[in-house]
C-alpha cells in the first residue's frame, strides 16, 4: 500500500519522524513523486493496515504542525 502526502502540506521532517514512530508496527519506505511524498506502507503483524494508514496520516499532520 502507498500513501501520497502533498509536499505543500506535509513537512518532510515530520513524515520521517512519523515513520520512526511507526517503525515497530509497520515497515515504511519514502520517495518523492512530483508534488507528493510517497510512503510505502507494508503490513506487519496482525494490525489493520487501513486503520494504521489513517492513523499514520493523522500523525504526520500533527508532526507537521509541530515542525512549523
Amino acid at each position: 500500500m502507498h500513501i501520497y502526502l502533498n509536499s505543500s502540506i506535509y513537512n518532510l521532517a515530520a513524515i520521517k519522524k512519523a515513520m520512526q514512530g511507526y517503525s515497530g508496527i509497520v515497515k515504511t519506505g519514502l520517495a518523492r513523486q512530483g508534488h507528493y511524498y510517497r510512503v510505502k506502507f507494508e503490513h506487519a503483524d496482525s494490525h489493520d493496515l487501513s486503520a494504521l494508514k489513517d492513523e499514520f496520516v493523522n500523525y504526520c499532520l500533527g508532526m507537521t504542525k509541530k515542525c512549523l
